[in-house]
């Protein structure tokens, strides 16, 4: 059996720090290895969490181990998971035969939407910590992105 977390939006300091000591303690408990890094809110509104320096670093510095055990991946290593994902379709080969990014997409949609929540608790502190909306170049307009030329 699992702890449940409950969702937080990340609208207030308070908040913003819950969520990130619950991914620290999930973190910690997935074997996540930090070295000169932690994770941080940024200082601007509608910012979003990150890894920060805490030393100097150098190239070929490992700074983040994550064992696979602790990453959503497809073929999944969680069988509970795949497992209830799979429950979602009626015909299993739909899943099967989809590609990679269709098979997360659709991982990742169950675990943020609740639907698999009742058997994968376990992933709810790190799919929280997880932006909502982001802003960045690559999603801009191309008359907008050639104005930083």
């Amino acid at each position: 059996s699992h702890a449940t977390y409950p969702a937080y939006e990340v609208d207030s300091e308070s908040k913003r720090r819950k969520i990130i000591d619950r991914l620290m303690e999930w973190s910690c408990y997935r074997g996540i290895e930090f070295d000169g890094v932690q994770i941080r809110a940024g200082t601007t509104e509608g910012s979003g969490l990150g890894l920060i320096a805490t030393r100097n670093l150098s190239r070929g510095d490992v700074l983040l181990s994550v064992p696979s055990s602790a990453a959503l991946s497809v073929p999944g290593s969680d069988d509970s998971l795949e497992e209830a994902v799979l429950d979602l379709f009626q015909d299993r080969r739909a899943y099967d035969d989809a590609p990679w990014y269709a098979r997360l997409a659709v991982q990742l949609c169950g675990l943020d939407g609740g639907i698999l929540r009742a058997s994968t608790t376990i992933w709810q502190p790190w799919v929280e910590s997880l932006p909502r909306s982001f802003d960045t170049p690559l999603h801009w307009p191309s008359s907008s992105r050639a104005a930083l030329c």
